[in-house]
């Protein structure tokens, strides 16, 4: 619990009687590797905040091909945040790309907390925030950066996660091996990254 409340006070810290009737609506649970949690159709259910792991969001275009929306990794928040607030059906799938534990909150156990603590309701507003922010920077980046450029702010953004992940990207060989030993010289967890330089289900697009 100790990851939750770090995260939550990085955004509005919380006295103990909010904190503690936060923590007590957070339930652990844990999925393998490449498990749809959240499909297209579904109405999300519950929130997310990762422990292990790493997941992403992603919509299928036409033809079957997928688009990696947005990553979630160890200390984040994670699922399909519009599905949860609006309570209505998603237009996106939310899946592990390994294995991954998890708290999350269900959607009736936020909502009463929002209504009866201005303060959480506040830190939820701001977290929205906070989160669509990123996801404007994120779509820029799709739109201006090229693949290795893209990939590189991946590692940057992240790094403690790429010891236990496979990441698949479409980038030539010789530019993911320079890539990656740049980023393991300056991360010594990554030196057991497993990466497919193919194209793939996943691709930072």
């Amino acid at each position: 619990m100790q990851m939750l409340r770090s995260a939550i006070n990085a955004v509005l810290p919380f006295p103990d009687e909010e904190w503690e009737a936060m923590a007590a609506c957070w339930r652990p649970v844990s999925y393998r590797r490449k498990t749809v949690i959240t499909a297209a159709g579904d109405v999300e259910r519950y929130a997310y905040f990762v422990l292990e792991g790493v997941q992403r969001a992603f919509c299928l275009a036409e033809g079957g091909r997928d688009a990696t929306l947005v990553f979630s990794y160890t200390g984040s928040f994670a699922g399909i945040i519009d599905s949860f607030f609006l309570q209505q059906p998603s237009r996106y799938y939310f899946e592990t790309l390994t294995h991954s534990s998890f708290l999350r909150a269900s959607y009736a156990d936020i909502r009463q907390l929002m209504e009866t603590y201005p303060l959480i309701a506040r830190w939820i507003h701001l977290s929205t925030m906070h989160a669509m922010a990123g996801m404007m920077e994120r779509h820029i980046e799709a739109l201006t950066l090229s693949a290795e450029q893209k990939f590189r702010r991946l590692l940057t953004r992240s790094p403690h996660d790429c010891s236990s992940s496979r990441i698949s990207i479409s980038l030539p060989i010789s530019a993911s091996i320079r890539l990656l030993s740049a980023s393991c010289s300056a991360a010594p967890a990554c030196n057991k990254i497993f990466v497919q330089a193919k194209i793939s289900a996943y691709h930072i697009a």
